[in-house]
């Protein structure tokens, strides 16, 4: 309707208390100079209703209210995309959390330095897809994340290139879907304190945390992973390139692996210097890819697998790691291979 109003400064009041599907679909976008809004009076949002709605107001600080506790499928997605000036975000009450609802609804925010809460218990597919993507002053994450279960693409790069975020919101993750975590915290370079939980110990979903960490260069401690029922690619890539994480897990529990399970997991964390405990006996495809490469400070792994590595499931796996340490070793394994995919040259074998 103003699409594109250049000139705009202020918007109408808008009195529905029912904003039906579309109703207010690029409303206002592209109103480059407008920098006030009135009242949005709505309590129920339907599906897509605010879609675009201000997307690249570029001169729009402050936003409205947004009151509605209902909302529907795509309801704010892509609402504040491209608001290069917004400051601050309106509260977001709304309990549950339909499909794509907020996706985008801040990316390219560049100016925002504060998350809202989020108190949604129940979200859906792709609820916070992208929601802070690129928002590269943001310093403060929401502090309220209530939803524990995380439907597929969920939180998938929610948060990627917030570079000045300093630490992760506070979340348990009680069940995760495919690709549902996927380079969440991606490229926040900022993020020195993870505080997030995961308690599920089944995984639901392939990918569902590949990426997550990937180039938090600061992040120096990582979550507990205590699933025992993984997916494809589940850690494939969690901490790549995390060059001062030095507190790892202790273990990592499970006992049958899935194909690419761990690849490249911990590629490129130069701080580490002891992995966690592997004891999954038999080896897949892909499963130890890559899993330590580039950390060349790495002096100390258990692992108690007797499948012979190879190419097939271990290739590069200890790439550039330190040149003296220790191999713990199956006793009953009988291999005896060394080398980038095996046990590193130069290392102590010890067995149990």
């Amino acid at each position: 309707m103003f699409a594109g109003c250049s000139s705009l400064k202020k918007t109408p009041i808008l009195p529905a208390v029912t904003a039906e599907s579309h109703a207010y679909d690029g409303m206002f976008s592209g109103c480059t100079s407008l920098t006030e809004i009135s009242e949005i009076r709505a309590k129920t949002m339907s599906e897509n209703a605010c879609f675009r709605m201000f997307t690249k107001c570029t001169s729009l600080v402050n936003p409205p209210v947004l009151s509605a506790d209902t909302i529907g499928k795509g309801c704010y997605q892509e609402m504040f995309s491209a608001c290069t000036n917004l400051a601050n975000a309106p509260e977001l009450p709304a309990l549950t959390v339909p499909q794509n609802a907020y996706s985008s609804m801040f990316g390219g925010c560049s100016k925002l330095t504060t998350a809202p809460n989020l108190p949604a218990t129940t979200v859906g597919e792709r609820s916070y897809y992208s929601m802070f993507n690129n928002c590269t002053s943001l310093t403060t994450p929401p502090q309220t994340f209530a939803a524990q279960i995380l439907p597929s693409y969920c939180c998938n790069i929610m948060f990627f290139n917030c570079s000045a975020l300093a630490e992760t919101p506070t979340m348990t993750i009680a069940q995760i879907g495919e690709q549902a975590c996927y380079s969440m915290f991606r490229n926040c370079t900022n993020i020195k304190t993870n505080k997030i939980t995961f308690t599920t110990e089944t995984l639901s979903g392939n990918n569902c945390c590949s990426y997550m960490f990937s180039n938090c260069s600061k992040l120096e401690n990582m979550p507990g992973l205590p699933a025992t029922s993984l997916t494809n690619g589940c850690y494939s890539s969690m901490f790549e390139q995390c060059s001062s994480l030095t507190s790892v897990t202790l273990s990592l529990p499970a006992l049958t692996l899935a194909q690419s399970c761990y690849q490249g997991m911990f590629f490129g964390c130069v701080s580490m210097q002891k992995a966690p405990y592997l004891p999954a006996i038999e080896l897949v495809s892909s499963c130890y890819s890559s899993m330590f490469t580039n950390c060349s400070s790495l002096n100390y792994i258990k692992a108690m697998f007797k499948t012979t590595p190879s190419i097939t499931y271990t290739s590069g796996w200890v790439t550039n790691v330190s040149a003296e340490g220790t191999f713990v070793k199956n006793a009953d394994a009988a291999w005896s291979k060394v080398g980038t995919y095996a046990v590193p040259d130069g290392w102590t074998i010890v067995t149990e």
